[in-house]
């Protein structure tokens, strides 16, 4: 229920760490000022272990952060205790259980809350997400048309699930090409065949003809990097240069040139760092998997790959660094109007007011 133009949501939040593109959301989302309604955020973190510089941020932007660092069963009790005593409007849920819970506390308790269920992975491999709870929600936030098709084909109506995608911030800086030779940058976690796929990647490195001349940032850190960098010392030619930059807090700050950003990953939920290239004016190749599906416009930005497939990679990243006239920087930018900050926020606002609570 609105009160004097006020609503109070309350997020839940599992399988939170602090340092990925989902904390980047939620902070930018929960420190956005300009919302038709004034909005008091609470944020709940049931798996402990976070990263202590986000949490502190939040904390003096004003908004209560509660972290659970408890057993299983104290986690469900200190859940249910905030979702009958808190007087919320929405509850927001991250996760797919916290949506039955919070549904069996609203028939038992007679809450008003509204359930909204607002997934940050790709639905069909995120082993901790259950689809069958996905009925308990009054409506669903999705990030990609892909992750909307996944809810839509489970049973849940069209109307109850809104595709809002993620916030990218529009950067008035532009990240030049490189100026002697072909530069490519990753920027992620470095799994060799987990999702990120780093495998994928290198073998199709190992496929540009010798007398291309090329490097590659690696920026990112991960159990794999050692066996990565053992990889790619055994597949690719002398005729490129590897760097291994390791993990950095802004990565986009170690970037002073690029002529492409290349992705891997066997699956996405929505592609943040693809989003992010292209905002620096950067094309990118990338599977055609969900998220980038939605980002990439073939030939302007960037190419779409046949996933798992090195040499489909490799002929897209020729196919870029070959064109005669490769699309302007702010051509690259501009193709994610939809997708900037404002425009953003609009539709999370919009969307998280949808659907009323059934009473079911």
């Amino acid at each position: 229920m609105i009160v004097n133009n006020s609503i109070k949501i309350l997020i839940i939040a599992p399988n939170i760490h602090g340092k990925g593109g989902t904390e980047t959301v939620l902070s930018k989302v929960m420190n956005y000022s300009h919302y038709r309604y004034h909005i008091k955020w609470s944020l709940l973190l049931p798996d402990g272990h976070v990263d202590p510089k986000w949490t502190n941020f939040l904390i003096e932007n004003h908004h209560n952060v509660d972290i659970f660092e408890t057993g299983r069963l104290m986690k469900i009790v200190r859940e249910v205790i905030y979702l009958i005593f808190d007087q919320n409007d929405i509850v927001l849920s991250l996760g797919t259980k916290t949506l039955y819970l919070a549904w069996i506390i609203r028939k038992l308790f007679f809450k008003k809350y509204k359930i909204v269920s607002w997934i940050h992975f790709d639905i069909s491999h995120a082993y901790f997400v259950n689809t069958k709870y996905f009925k308990y929600a009054d409506h669903n936030l999705a990030i990609s048309e892909g992750v909307k098709k996944d809810i839509v084909s489970l049973g849940v109506p069209a109307d109850k699930t809104s595709t809002i995608f993620n916030p990218v911030d529009k950067q008035t800086k532009t990240i030049s090409k490189s100026k002697n030779c072909n530069h490519f940058i990753y920027i992620g976690r470095i799994d060799f065949e987990g999702q990120k796929n780093i495998k994928l990647l290198i073998d199709a490195l190992a496929l540009i003809p010798r007398e291309f001349k090329f490097k590659v940032d690696f920026i990112g850190s991960g159990n794999d990097q050692k066996k990565c960098q053992k990889y790619a010392k055994q597949k690719i030619s002398d005729n490129a240069c590897i760097n291994w930059i390791g993990w950095k807090s802004d990565p986009w700050k170690e970037v002073k040139e690029a002529d492409l950003l290349l992705l891997s990953s066997r699956f996405e939920g929505f592609g943040m760092v693809v989003a992010e290239a292209i905002s620096y004016g950067i094309p990118v190749v990338a599977p055609n998997i969900s998220g980038p599906d939605d980002l990439i416009k073939e030939g302007v930005n960037g190419y779409l790959f046949k996933k798992y497939s090195a040499e489909a990679m490799r002929n897209n990243i020729l196919k870029e660094v070959n064109k005669r006239s490769r699309s302007s920087s702010e051509v690259i930018k501009n193709t994610l109007e939809s997708f900037y900050d404002n425009n953003y926020y609009k539709k999370f606002e919009k969307s998280i007011l949808l659907g009323e609570h059934t009473g079911k």
